[in-house]
């Protein structure tokens, strides 16, 4: 076995300290952030490790600020609970629900804000599929 680095006061082979420094980092990097953010993939640049923390929700709050972090936190607590009850009774709705939850916990301790294409597209069926159809006259 390798003679373990240090870097940044942490083990480098260590990926749980690995992620405990870079969402230390970015939770600290919310309150500097603003409603307003820091700007997409900012949050790779200010630590000294180089790399964006793994959390999805925790980028979008420092990168997008408070206003679209607080937005996508609550896109992903309102999605899932407006499908459930469909989803009880429709095959698709219950796909579409075991989906977003497979995605959203992947993007929570994998997700790349600028790459979560698949999130941001299930969330958007699950809206589209959670609204209450009109029947035309």
């Amino acid at each position: 076995m390798p003679p373990p680095r240090y870097a940044c006061g942490i083990d480098t082979h260590s990926s749980i300290a690995i992620r405990k420094l870079l969402l230390a980092d970015a939770i600290a990097a919310i309150g500097e952030a603003g409603p307003l953010g820091l700007g997409l993939n900012a949050l790779q640049r200010r630590n000294c490790l180089g790399m964006p923390p793994h959390n999805t929700a925790v980028r979008a709050l420092a990168e997008l600020g408070w206003f679209a972090g607080a937005a996508l936190v609550a896109l992903l607590v309102m999605v899932p609970w407006r499908l459930w009850p469909i989803a009880r009774h429709n095959p698709a709705a219950a796909f579409l629900l075991c989906a977003l939850a497979y995605i959203t916990a992947l993007s929570m301790v994998h997700g790349q804000l600028s790459r979560d294409v698949t999130l941001f597209l299930l969330l958007g069926a699950g809206v589209a599929a959670s609204v209450p159809r009109r029947e035309d006259s």
